[in-house]
Parts: structure tokens; sequence; C-alpha cells
């Protein structure tokens, strides 16, 4: 028998369950070929943006959050998740800020 806090866990989970066949290079490259130059964010005690300095960011044009990550763990699986979340959205950061460096001019000191 599940608990109310069992629960409560599995929508956030299934949120994120997507990011064990994420592909951040596959991912990156077809952001940009559909123009989408956002960063991925991820939720903590705020949003971040691993491997980007917040000061060169809009936060409301330039981040596409992973939803159902945050600083409030809801067990082993979604710390695990998070912790897949936070290695995915550092890697894709660094190819579309290599991307933006070298098309578009994007300068940040990261």
């Amino acid at each position: 028998m599940e608990t109310e806090f069992e629960k409560a866990q599995v929508p956030i989970i299934e949120k994120l369950e997507w990011l064990y066949k994420a592909n951040p290079d596959k991912d990156s490259e077809d952001a940009i070929k559909k123009s989408d130059y956002r960063f991925i964010g991820i939720y903590g005690y705020s949003l971040y943006v691993p491997g980007i300095e917040m000061k060169c960011l809009d936060y409301e044009k330039d981040i596409n959050p992973i939803e159902g990550t945050s600083d409030v763990i809801l067990g082993y699986e979604h710390s695990k998740l998070i912790a897949i979340a936070k290695v995915y959205a550092e890697h894709y950061n660094l190819k579309m800020k290599i991307y933006l460096e070298e098309n578009n001019g994007f300068k940040c000191n990261s």
C-alpha cells in the first residue's frame, strides 16, 4: 500500500523521467535548428543555470527550466533525477554557450 508521501512523488518523478534517455548533444543541436537558444535552468533555492552566470541572462527569455527540479527532495528517485538534470543541463549549456559564442557573439565570463 502506497503512503501519501509516495503518491505525492509520482507526478514529480514523471516530469523528470525523460532525463533517463536524454541526450544533451542531440537536444542542444535540435534546439539550435529551431532557433531556440535558451539555456537549461534548474530549480533549487532559486532558479540557476549550470555553467552560466545568471548576470549574463534575461530570466524571462534566456532560460528553459526543467520542471520537477527543486531543492526540496522527495526521496531517493527524485534526488537521483535532480542529479542527472544538473549534469544534463551543464553539458547542454556548455554546447549552447559555445555555439552562441561562435555564431551570435555571446560573451559571458563564466
